[in-house]
């Protein structure tokens, strides 16, 4: 029965996993169903604005009747990835029966009960409602079931999420934010997918999660459009269809944000005191000599200059 804080990472079980439960997720009683929480155990942290968070727990019932002014629930949207095991969720009368591999999507500010019915493993995103337009939260007058399938939105922000839990003790601050950012994009666009004709909302969500893997591994040299098709799942062809629809290619994507990258790193306070071949090296230039020419290029200035400029 512990609670472990490591960097922006918090770890609960026991004793203390409803005590973080109602401090991540608001004003909510847990009830297990052998009166025994000591197996269960949240991992949760902060991305930016948003919030993920891992749950794996014995059968339990979870009741929110009232909300709590300024709580994290007014102020998000939540998502609930199902991993392993069966749930019913109630809200206004209505229940919704989901499993392995679905989505449950809901708004928190009305009453609801979630009954796991077996242990379950979870992935709870929480996302700022702002990021909502007025007709999406309409929309989640009700919650919204959406069940696995291989060429679905949901499946591709499922994806995303399991990577980013995978990888989520690593980020640093800024990182975290960023994929934050881009999860928050993938949930708005996940539920208005189900109202789109054709797979631009897909094309849309997959670029979004290869921005965020470029993001993450711009400082690899060596990182090419073949290792992204294989980590998206996906053939090299849609990577460059969706990036099409932008009027970009994936190469010059990379190519930009290295340069917008570096460009902004030459003034940030921790790479002050570093040299300029230490910032071209962070965003993944292999060559000092071909970073400045192609710094100068773009900015009509040297990097030396930037960072005077900057100063």
């Amino acid at each position: 029965m512990i609670m472990v804080e490591d960097h922006h990472v918090t770890v609960s079980s026991g004793q203390y996993f409803a005590e973080s439960a109602r401090k991540f997720f608001g004003n909510i009683k847990l009830g297990f169903h052998a009166d025994d929480d000591a197996d269960a155990e949240l991992m949760s942290a902060p991305l930016g604005a948003c919030r993920l968070s891992r749950i794996t727990a014995s059968p339990h019932g979870v009741k929110a009747t009232r909300v709590v002014q300024r709580s994290h629930d007014v102020d998000s949207i939540k998502l609930i990835l199902q991993l392993e095991g069966q749930s019913i969720f109630e809200q206004d009368g209505k229940a919704f029966a989901f499993g392995p591999k679905s989505w449950i999507v809901y708004d928190p500010t009305r009453p609801y009960q979630l009954n796991n019915q077996s242990r379950i493993s979870q992935l709870l995103l929480q996302v700022p409602r702002n990021n909502f337009s007025a007709a999406a939260l309409e929309r989640l007058s009700l919650p919204h079931v959406f069940c696995d399938d291989p060429a679905g939105v949901p499946r591709v922000v499922a994806a995303f999420v399991r990577s980013t839990m995978d990888e989520i003790a690593r980020f640093e601050e800024l990182e975290a934010s960023r994929v934050g950012d881009s999860l928050a994009r993938l949930a708005t666009m996940m539920i208005s997918s189900d109202q789109e004709g054709d797979d631009s909302c897909t094309l849309r969500i997959l670029r979004a999660r290869v921005k965020a893997y470029i993001e993450n591994n711009l400082a690899r040299s060596d990182l090419d459009i073949e290792e992204i098709a294989q980590r998206m799942g996906c053939s090299r062809r849609y990577i460059f269809r969706a990036f099409q629809a932008a009027d970009t290619t994936p190469s010059q994507y990379i190519w930009d944000l290295r340069l917008e990258r570096t460009r902004e790193r030459l003034t940030a306070g921790s790479f002050r005191n570093g040299s300029i071949s230490e910032v071209a090296f962070s965003c993944g230039f292999s060559s000092t000599a071909h970073f400045s020419r192609a710094f100068r290029k773009r900015y009509g200035m040297s990097p030396s200059d930037a960072r005077k400029v900057g100063a």
